[in-house]
């Protein structure tokens, strides 16, 4: 059976370099989603920008429309009034204004209608603005109408009679249906404008609010399970990098960060604190006689025991190989005896068998009290060489460093 830590990990042997495994296809997933994901909302802000545009462009163009339109109105008045000065008093200048005037009106009348870009309009009217133009009494006829006659006056071909007939009619337009009329056009351009504005913003909301949708979806359904399983995998290789596949203890490198901790602590609070290392005795032999399964067995065995001895705030780790340790916080010398001891006895109980065959274990154990000017490493040479004293005893027993 594959060993826990180990049994979650892509397996390339099984799948191949094709990437077969469900890992590999999981990460093809996401990717594919985050792909997606991503090309959606580049979609949507694309639609968001040209709408964007499609708004000031069409603000614009209302702006250039209404001006316009409204200026039709303050032309009338103007070509009336320069009418009438021309007929009382036969002035030049106002022949001129009249003249300008109406070229002007009649051009704005036209971009009305066709569009004209020097005059910024470049959409035509809808068909609700256009039929105000249509018909006999529309105001296109007004406008035909009250151009012909202001031009009958600004030419002054014909008699008094018929220039005078011809003002009278132009005034009556200019300050009656025509006024009316092109009031009406205005005030229509308006309304559309502002319903037009309205529609696009509105769409501008949806877009947003699908934007804003598809971001959360996006948090939910992609981002926050690649950080979830990214930050699995960070947890699983700091397990592996700290964890001791077979025994589930700290490996030597976490056992020194944490014993760097509690040196530092027992430091600066004068709380004692103590190491044991221990060996397992004759190791080889269990191996070469029994199979490195049945060693592994022992050494499994062997946490197990230093698990149940020690105390939850003890550190319990596997230095390698056969070597254990145990960190004893606010422990001194004398309790950390009595932990090894403990140990010990354990270790002689316990029942450990291979084929029917049983496995006798024992131990050396080494002891060194830490002193607040030693660093880690110190101590745990000084906690090597009891373990070594122990073995050089005879094996199977504690010995305690000199302080």
């Amino acid at each position: 059976m594959p060993r826990k830590g180990f049994d979650r990990l892509p397996n390339t042997a099984a799948g191949g370099l094709g990437g077969g495994s469900p890992e590999e296809g999981m990460a093809r997933r996401i990717t594919f989603s985050y792909v997606v994901g991503l090309a959606f909302i580049a979609l949507l802000a694309f639609c968001l920008h040209l709408l964007l545009d499609s708004v000031i462009a069409r603000q614009n163009d209302a702006a250039s429309i209404i001006n316009v339109a409204g200026r039709q109105r303050m032309l009338s008045q103007r070509i009336a009034l320069a009418a009438n000065t021309l007929v009382l008093h036969d002035d030049g200048d106002a022949r001129t204004l009249l003249q300008e005037a109406m070229q002007l009106f009649e051009r704005s009348h036209r971009g009305l209608l066709q569009g004209d870009a020097e005059l910024g309009i470049v959409n035509r009217p809808s068909r609700a603005v256009l039929a105000l133009y249509e018909g006999p009494q529309g105001a296109n006829a007004s406008i035909q109408a009250f151009l012909a006659d202001a031009r009958l006056v600004a030419a002054s071909l014909r008699n008094d009679a018929e220039i005078e007939a011809a003002l009278h009619r132009l005034t009556k337009l200019a300050t009656g249906r025509l006024l009316d009329q092109l009031n009406e056009i205005v005030a229509r351009h308006e309304a559309e404008t502002r319903e037009t504005v309205r529609q696009l913003r509105n769409i501008q909301i949806a877009l947003l609010v699908a934007i804003v949708l598809a971001l959360i979806a996006e948090a939910v359904f992609v981002f926050r399970p690649l950080v979830r399983r990214i930050s699995g995998y960070m947890n699983e290789l700091y397990s592996l990098a700290t964890i001791d596949a077979l025994t589930r203890l700290i490996n030597r490198r976490r056992f020194m960060e944490q014993f760097a901790h509690f040196q530092a602590l027992g430091a600066r609070t004068g709380l004692p604190l103590s190491l044991v290392v221990f060996d397992i005795d004759h190791f080889k032999r269990i191996n070469d006689g029994h199979g490195h399964a049945a060693g592994d067995r022992v050494l499994v065995a062997v946490a197990a025991i230093a698990r149940a001895s020690c105390r939850s705030t003890d550190l319990v780790a596997r230095l390698g190989g056969e070597e254990f340790a145990v960190l004893l916080p606010n422990t001194g010398s004398q309790g950390a005896l009595m932990l090894a001891e403990k140990l010990r006895a354990g270790l002689a109980r316990a029942e450990i068998t291979e084929d029917g065959i049983a496995i006798p274990v024992s131990a050396s154990f080494g002891i060194a009290e830490a002193l607040a000017s030693e660093t880690p490493e110190e101590i745990t040479r000084r906690a090597d060489m009891a373990l070594y004293a122990a073995k050089q005893q005879g094996r199977n027993r504690v010995a305690l460093a000199p302080t």
